[in-house]
């Protein structure tokens, strides 16, 4: 006796061969539409964050101008009064302005789906159907 599968167990493997061809396209489909709704949800979000960051821009050179007029200010100052309460206020006052931190806010990203490993269709239908044959 041969070992090879039988003409039901041949049939039956030909059926799932197709299922599983369906199934994996109909994977492959939803995770090509669902990446593309991720992208679609993230579009307007990073559009503001590009205006936001516009606006930052306007506000970090505010706050460098600022910064650099009150060092002016206080560079024109004597030294006893930069050494004095009035001089000391008006540093540390400077350093805050200084300190301030503008750095652009990063756009959003997120990880899309990769494409899965859907091989199984193939390994089950080049599976040998009898001893020395393949498929």
């Amino acid at each position: 006796m041969a070992f090879k599968l039988s003409k039901e167990e041949n049939n039956q493997r030909d059926e799932l061969v197709a299922k599983l061809e369906i199934a994996g396209t109909d994977i492959d489909a939803a995770v090509i539409l669902a990446n593309a709704t991720l992208e679609t949800l993230l579009l307007p979000i990073n559009e503001k964050i590009a205006a936001y960051n516009e606006i930052l821009a306007e506000a970090k050179e505010l706050v460098e101008d600022v910064a650099a007029r009150m060092q002016d200010e206080f560079e024109n100052k004597s030294e006893a009064w930069q050494e004095g309460e009035k001089g000391v206020a008006a540093s540390a006052f400077i350093t805050t302005w200084t300190d301030l931190d503008f750095e652009e806010v990063e756009e959003v990203e997120i990880e899309l789906i990769e494409e899965l490993d859907l091989a199984h269709r193939d390994d089950l239908e080049n599976a040998p159907s009898e001893v020395g044959r393949s498929g």
